[in-house]
């Protein structure tokens, strides 16, 4: 209940901030297929299973994608004198961010199981994933993955997991953080080994210190206020 509950909250953000929706569904037992609701009203969503042939096609998908904003990336550089030689470079991205934000649609990648579309993916496609979630974030990238407990062993040596990681801004939900492979957890977390039966409760990972949240979860309702009650601003 609670993966369906945050997947759902993700997909309604998407909806909500007029994001475009890119879904990598988990061959068994997928929230989506169990649900096909989640995704209504979604107006721009593209869902793909986690094949291999799929896991490529995404990979092109998202390698055009890179292209078409990196023609404001280069617009911002120009704009600011910088030379196209440091254009790739991380601090470029870092401050044409915002630019390329500006001009661009963003775009949420959400994959139901990080392992299957890891694992399944070809040998060729590895390192350019590798750049993509390096760089996905200076494109208006946004990667929600899932993790599960019982894959802890496989996870910690899969190719991918710690290039996933590296971004300095990360979302944990779920509970059973003793057995998350993605970053090293104060000790005080470490010791949560129960699923979070409060499953809007998360941790913040910014700059590597931590901090509980609560996400609320539903939809943004906007109150039905009488005319003398009504702001005058």
């Amino acid at each position: 209940a609670g993966t369906e509950a945050i997947l759902s909250n993700y997909v309604y953000a998407s909806r909500h901030n007029k994001m475009e929706l890119i879904v990598v569904k988990r061959s068994g037992k997928s929230v989506f297929d169990q649900n096909p609701c989640i995704l209504d009203g979604v107006q721009n969503v593209t869902v793909f299973d986690a094949s291999g042939d799929s896991v490529l096609k995404l990979c092109e998908r998202l390698i055009q994608e890179i292209k078409n904003r990196k023609v404001f990336r280069n617009e911002f550089c120009n704009r600011n004198n910088i030379p196209p030689e440091l254009a790739k470079f991380p601090e470029t991205m870092k401050s044409a961010a915002r630019y390329i934000q500006q001009h661009t649609t963003p775009l949420m990648i959400l994959i139901e199981d990080f392992l299957e579309f890891s694992t399944n993916m070809q040998t060729t496609a590895i390192n350019i994933y590798k750049d993509i979630f390096a760089n996905g974030k200076g494109y208006n990238f946004y990667f929600v993955s899932c993790f599960y407990p019982e894959e802890k062993d496989k996870l910690g040596v899969d190719l991918l997991v710690k290039n996933y990681a590296e971004d300095s801004l990360m979302l944990f939900f779920g509970g059973q953080f003793h057995n998350q492979v993605l970053t090293s957890l104060p000790v005080e977390y470490r010791k949560i080994t129960e699923p979070n039966k409060q499953y809007n409760r998360f941790l913040l990972r910014y700059n590597n210190a931590f901090h509980p949240l609560v996400m609320p979860c539903g939809e943004i309702g906007e109150e039905e206020l009488e005319p003398d009650d009504r702001p005058i601003i």
